[in-house]
């Protein structure tokens, strides 16, 4: 006997999609309502296959489509649909093939920061004491004895006093 899946059954999908440029590092942050069932929407490949395919018959079956498209010289691309947003007639098409909704942010890092996934988020400038700057020993206490703080561990409960 087959399980029949609820029209209303749904699971939520996030997929980071990278712009591949030496010039900037840009990304988009795509997530989405999917329809859970057999197509394996949650993974990204089949994500993207069904939502173009959903985008192309958008764009064959709607003036709406078609002047998107056109505005982009026929190379569109995620960030496209990031500015346009998702109309009425795009969702139509994409709850077709399971995706019952969808946004998309882009993000770019061109000289905002330089903050990076694998920097260390441990400070090292912590370990010299607060009140005399000397250097901490390896249990977080102040290493100079003349220090009234010395004999104190300086960590989250530490307070002066």
């Amino acid at each position: 006997m087959k399980k029949k899946t609820k029209r209303n059954q749904y699971i939520a999908v996030e997929f980071i999609v990278p712009r591949n440029s030496r010039d900037e590092n840009t990304f988009a942050t795509v997530k989405a309502r999917v329809v859970s069932d057999v197509r394996s929407l949650h993974r990204a490949d089949v994500f993207v296959q069904y939502m173009r395919k959903a985008i192309t018959q958008w764009i064959r079956s709607t003036e709406e489509g078609r002047k998107f498209l056109s505005g982009t010289s026929d190379d569109l691309n995620i960030g496209d649909l990031s500015s346009y947003g998702v109309t009425a007639k795009l969702q139509k098409e994409l709850k077709k093939v399971g995706i019952l909704s969808l946004s998309i942010e882009t993000n770019s890092r061109e000289g905002e920061h330089n903050w990076e996934y694998d920097d260390n988020l441990f400070d090292t400038s912590w370990e010299e004491c607060d009140r005399c700057g000397t250097t901490l020993d390896a249990k977080g206490f102040c290493k100079d004895i003349t220090c009234p703080f010395s004999d104190r561990q300086q960590d989250a409960t530490y307070t002066e006093g």
